[in-house]
């Protein structure tokens, strides 16, 4: 029986190698394991923009969409990923954020997704 690929696109900042290598990881580990997506092979569709650069992050997300991806994870920055969710939630699309926000007395994890 032959896998349906599946493409995940992943937007990363050039300091985000931890996050990057987490996702990558998590592909690997759901493709090694049959029992989660039997009849599917994901695939980990990476581009990398500037935290500063909505303009560029825009202009990914439309690339990623072209290309067929099944779901589109970050940005962290909240600067591009606010441009990446509007376009996905336009074109009805699925978008996972994942950001750390640091208080004086706490670390809180913030998880959002569409």
């Amino acid at each position: 029986m032959v896998a349906e690929l599946s493409e995940r696109g992943g937007l990363f900042h050039p300091d985000d190698d931890h996050q990057e290598i987490a996702f990558r990881y998590a592909v690997e580990k759901i493709n090694s394991d049959r029992t989660i997506l039997p009849r599917s092979k994901l695939l980990a569709q990476i581009e990398r923009i500037s935290p500063q650069d909505s303009f560029l992050a825009s202009k990914r997300v439309c690339h990623l969409l072209g290309v067929g991806v099944a779901a589109i994870f970050g940005p962290q920055s909240s600067h591009t990923a606010s441009h990446v969710q509007s376009i996905c939630d336009t074109m009805e699309h699925p978008h996972t954020a994942v950001a750390l926000q640091v208080s004086a007395h706490s670390a809180v994890h913030a998880l959002g997704s569409s």
